[in-house]
């Protein structure tokens, strides 16, 4: 069950919310604002961030509301340096749900905090700037497992979308989420290049849902 859908398509209102479920994107404000750009995504419209910027939904992450829960997006890294940037993020300073970049504790690599312990190792890391890479992630809390889905470069199709499952145990973080950061009040860990087809389900999709919306893009979502 689609919960949220930011496809950033329509210029004219990019923070509209194609769920259905009227979870309109919201801007902070200020320097706060990340850029749009109607032709910047992998398909059609896109917002690109500087590490500063954020945008916040209106959608309550945390396990005590939704236990089951999966997340995901197109993004394109502006930088190959290593350093702590998250593409969604709900965290309040207890290590909760999030997903980005990360490189405490092993390789520069797509990842997702796991509880209050180092983030999920074992995931590729950007390969190019010029890349995009599709990053989905499950937060099952009923069996306390986290798992992370990437392809670091999505214009080659034929290689296996790499997975791995961790165990996990969260808390609640803030009520809102954040795209482009760590958490929706602050600035911290923001994401640097572009973010596109950001979507969050109730529930757990397996590998080949997720595999058919690598694939199928927008569409297969939709």
């Amino acid at each position: 069950t689609l919960i949220g859908l930011y496809t950033f398509d329509d210029p004219d209102n990019p923070l509209a919310d194609g769920s259905g479920r009227d979870n309109t994107l919201e801007e902070p404000g200020g320097d706060a604002n990340p850029t749009y750009g109607e032709a910047a995504g992998i398909q059609g419209g896109a917002f690109t961030f500087d590490g500063g910027d954020r945008l916040i939904a209106p959608i309550n992450i945390n396990p005590g509301e939704i236990p089951e829960l999966t997340v995901g997006a197109w993004v394109k890294t502006a930088t190959l340096d290593p350093g702590l940037r998250k593409v969604m993020g709900g965290d309040n300073g207890g290590w909760d749900r999030t997903i980005g970049l990360d490189n405490r504790e092993g390789d520069f690599r797509y990842t997702s905090f796991v509880g209050n312990q180092r983030p999920v190792v074992g995931t590729p890391g950007p390969e190019s700037v010029d890349a995009w890479t599709f990053l989905a992630v499950t937060f099952d809390q009923p069996n306390n497992e986290v798992t992370v889905f990437v392809d670091a470069d999505v214009s080659s199709l034929d290689d296996d979308l790499i997975m791995v499952t961790e165990p996990t145990g969260f808390g609640d973080g803030f009520d809102t989420m954040a795209i482009g950061g760590l958490s929706p009040d602050n600035a911290a860990e923001g994401w640097q290049g572009e973010i596109d087809n950001v979507f969050l389900a109730q529930g757990i999709l397996d590998a080949a849902q997720l595999d058919r919306f690598r694939v199928g893009g927008r569409s297969a979502i939709e």
